[in-house]
């Protein structure tokens, strides 16, 4: 693991072993934070939250106008994502799909298998295709892809770019 995710796997620790001895505000501040909000994701730098562990308020510097330096956390300029608690969230898998082929919501088999045609024309070297997403049930034969799908699908006129 990297050096800076050590950091802020710490950063998670410190604030899970403070919990207990929070005062009513906890002011975490120096975060380079980011949560889901009605228009996207907003970036922070001070996050509050209250003794129960809620979220009470994230912004900027403002937020820390007339309190005290007590029940204030520096977090050191680490990444902080409230709200991501869902320790099934496949967060690496979304990401690492961003740099595999990825074929959610195709129509049809014939539809995957242009698009694998496709890939493995603009990746010359790769030595597999690696991707997911393909759901069976959208296709008109609501069947599992097998190979006899490539052989039947007429590769040899070549790929066509996803739409």
């Amino acid at each position: 693991m990297s050096n800076y995710l050590y950091k802020s796997i710490s950063c998670f620790v410190f604030l899970f072993l403070f919990y207990d001895a929070a005062a009513a505000e906890t002011v975490l501040h120096n975060v380079n934070g980011y949560t889901q909000s009605n228009d996207g994701i907003r970036q922070f730098s001070v996050l509050v939250f209250d003794d129960a562990g809620r979220v009470v308020a994230t912004g900027g510097d403002e937020l820390l106008a007339g309190r005290s330096g007590e029940g204030q956390i520096d977090g050191g300029g680490l990444t902080v994502l409230p709200g991501l608690i869902d320790a099934h969230a496949h967060v690496y898998g979304l990401g690492l799909l961003k740099t595999r082929l990825d074929i959610t919501g195709i129509p049809s088999v014939d539809e995957a298998v242009s698009r694998i045609q496709f890939y493995a024309d603009e990746h010359p070297h790769a030595r597999w295709i690696l991707g997911r997403g393909w759901n069976q049930v959208l296709w008109p034969v609501k069947e599992f892809p097998t190979a006899a799908h490539a052989v039947s699908t007429d590769m040899q006129a070549g790929p066509t770019a996803p739409r």
